[in-house]
């Protein structure tokens, strides 16, 4: 009987079909909207409907693993969630009003002081916010024209801005900035296209695949982007 030899994709599809439903964390740069996002990419991609079916069941009402303790980060939190449901909207993936799926998640955003965050990152700090907040000025007013947040929480953000050093600041963090302002000059217009890939950092070795994380930011969802 001849051995059966897997790729190396069809090893990393194996454990992702495997171990998704035991994710458990719905954020997006480790958990479950991560993953779902990657599937459904990686279905348009391949013209495979099993992969897309799968992201859309792990996406599915995920709005129901929030809790009342989930934080505003982008890694795991609130903010990254609502940027995931930007996004499958955004690309066709899934039909929503996400004003009416995230409005929760801007009310309680909007509590966030975002001027007083030292934190600049792009998990947990005001690059990840940015992103969030350009994402769903521009879903919004794809919808519907109008804006979804506050003004007071806007100017929140633009003194967040306005308060970054800028040798203390990533190329990443300052692209954000010049979309941020480029959005409070016009007012209508927001320059921000969504790209899932940017906030992979690193590919995986896959030599013990089963100890590998499922995660897009380092683990097996990010690695199907290596195929496109």
């Amino acid at each position: 009987m001849e051995e059966c030899i897997f790729t190396e994709r069809e090893q990393v599809i194996h454990q992702l079909f495997l171990k998704a439903y035991l994710v458990k964390s719905p954020g997006l740069l480790y958990g479950k909207m991560g993953l779902g996002i990657a599937l459904f990419d990686y279905g348009r991609y391949t013209g495979c409907s099993l992969y897309s079916d799968l992201g859309d069941e792990l996406t599915d009402g995920i709005l129901d693993d929030v809790e009342c303790k989930t934080g505003f980060d982008f890694a795991t939190g609130l903010s990254g969630i609502a940027w995931g449901i930007e996004y499958l909207v955004q690309k066709g993936y899934v039909e929503c009003d996400t004003n009416l799926v995230c409005g929760e998640i801007d009310k309680r955003m909007e509590k966030v002081c975002v001027h007083r965050l030292k934190d600049l990152s792009l998990e947990t700090g005001l690059e990840g916010i940015l992103h969030y907040v350009l994402i769903r000025l521009k879903g919004s007013l794809m919808q519907n024209g109008n804006i979804p947040f506050s003004s007071d929480f806007l100017d929140d953000v633009q003194s967040a801005v306005t308060d970054v050093e800028e040798d203390k600041s990533s190329d990443s963090l300052k692209k954000m900035i010049d979309v941020f302002r480029g959005f409070i000059c016009s007012g209508k217009r927001v320059d921000y296209t969504p790209d899932i890939r940017s906030f992979i950092i690193e590919k995986p070795s896959l030599e013990n695949m089963e100890k590998v994380s499922l995660s897009l930011r380092k683990g097996l969802a990010g690695w199907l982007y290596a195929y496109e």
